[in-house]
């Protein structure tokens, strides 16, 4: 006869296999499971009910723990890739910063050197502007200037009119000879359809 210490190992033992049995979805293997030894005397229905109910709390309590696990893991490699990331677009931002900054500099350096040959140029026309007014302080050489002056703009004047004339009459020179041409290929055509008419009188 199994002693007492016997009898509540196998219990327990049947127990365990049954809650195993349920953490992977055998439900008829535990359903196959003899219950019937217990206790002392044969459990009810209700007992075996209760049973049933403790091992499916023990299950879900061991599934819902090892998807927090499973959550942390991920929400842990989750924030890495962020942090990640994160310090890849700050690295991307700095680096447009100091090329925008690059860009201004250069920018700022052309204008600077064009502002230095505007003002260079415009001191050497200062100097030779003051060479010319030593050069005509004389009031008799400064008319003489003027008058010089005065016919190169009247004969710059006269230029472009006669410029302007000279294209005006290229274009109704132009024109007419377009005409001409027109006429001359209209001709043309007429003389080819007459002597198609001569070769083949029967035709109409």
């Amino acid at each position: 006869m199994p002693s007492k210490k016997s009898a509540s190992s196998n219990k327990r033992s049947r127990r365990a296999s049954a809650q195993q049995s349920l953490l992977e979805g055998n439900d008829d293997e535990v359903a196959s499971t003899d219950f019937s030894d217990i206790e002392d005397k044969e459990i009810d229905s209700m007992e075996y009910l209760f049973v049933l109910q403790q091992i499916r709390e023990e299950a879900h309590n061991a599934a819902q723990a090892n998807f927090k696990r499973q959550f942390a893991a991920f929400a842990a490699e989750a924030r890495g890739h962020a942090a990640v990331m994160v310090e890849e677009m700050n690295a991307y931002i700095d680096k447009l910063e100091m090329d925008a900054v690059n860009m201004r500099s250069a920018e700022y350096t052309g204008v600077q050197v064009s502002v230095n040959a505007a003002r260079e140029w415009s001191t050497q026309c200062s100097m030779v502007n003051e060479a010319r007014a030593i050069d005509l302080s004389d009031i008799r050489r400064e008319e003489e200037v003027n008058e010089v002056s005065k016919l190169i703009e009247c004969t710059a004047t006269k230029c472009a009119q006669a410029h302007r004339r000279l294209l005006r009459k290229v274009k109704r020179d132009l024109e007419v000879m377009r005409k001409q041409e027109q006429v001359i290929t209209d001709a043309k055509g007429l003389v080819k359809e007459y002597k198609k008419l001569f070769r083949h009188p029967h035709r109409q």
